[in-house]
């Protein structure tokens, strides 16, 4: 049995069972704000946009359920986006930050 995370009275023992509850109670909120240069935002995407987001990714690791992957992004929404859509299909992401794509080899 999962243990029961209660997270702003909500309980759900999953990360992807939270944020699909939470989009169900309040769709347009705003789940994450990104800010690149840490004062003015460029990103903001609200519970239902992350969720579809993460659903679609999911959809497109379907194959790969069950194994492992390794997720290279730089820091923004996309990485946060990725990460779910692993959770969404059960696969194991590894998450790596990009710093500069030139120093990967």
């Amino acid at each position: 049995m999962s243990p029961q995370h209660n997270v702003g009275g909500l309980n759900a023992p999953t990360i992807v069972e939270a944020l699909e509850a939470w989009a169900a109670i309040q769709p347009e909120h705003v789940l994450y704000r990104f800010m690149a240069d840490g004062d003015h935002e460029t990103v903001a995407v609200t519970y239902f946009q992350m969720t579809q987001r993460a659903r679609a990714i999911a959809h497109r690791l379907q194959p790969w359920r069950g194994e492992r992957a390794l997720m290279l992004y730089h820091s923004g929404i996309e990485f946060l986006e990725a990460f779910l859509g692993c959770l969404y299909r059960q696969l194991s992401g590894n998450m790596t930050l990009l710093r500069d794509w030139r120093n990967i080899c």
